[in-house]
């Protein structure tokens, strides 16, 4: 289905209320205004819901690496274990905020399959729920 930009922010916003669910993807040309949509979604969440504070964090796929999305492993030699962290980008996110990858199929198998991981789980390596 091809939408105008004023349709697909209308669509997000009926949307709002199934995000523990339900994920949108919006495909289509560069310059169609999918990522202007989704900053009207982020203001229409600021001005409409509780989200006062609700942030886009925006990831663009085709540029990171998988352990930006899923984390990494580093030893920590004083309790002999492994620690995860997470990166700086998504243990930022609160509930409310918008997580958006861009140019997701631009970026290498390895990166989309972290992607799709943590948008089916919803959940970071280290535990941390989105």
């Amino acid at each position: 289905m091809e939408l105008s930009i004023n349709e697909a922010s209308k669509l997000l916003k009926t949307m709002w209320p199934s995000r523990s669910y339900m994920v949108p993807c919006m495909v289509g040309k560069p310059g169609i205004g999918k990522t202007q949509s989704v900053y009207a979604l982020r203001d229409w969440v600021k001005e409409n819901t509780e989200f006062k504070d609700c942030k886009v964090v925006e990831i663009i796929t085709s540029t990171i690496l998988p352990s930006e999305v899923s984390g990494i492993t580093m030893p920590d030699a004083e309790n002999k274990s492994l620690d995860i962290f997470d990166h700086v980008k998504l243990s930022s996110l609160n509930n409310g905020d918008i997580l958006f990858f861009d140019e997701l199929l631009q970026g290498s198998e390895q990166t989309l399959k972290a992607c799709l991981t943590l948008i089916m789980e919803r959940r970071m390596l280290s535990g941390h729920m989105l």
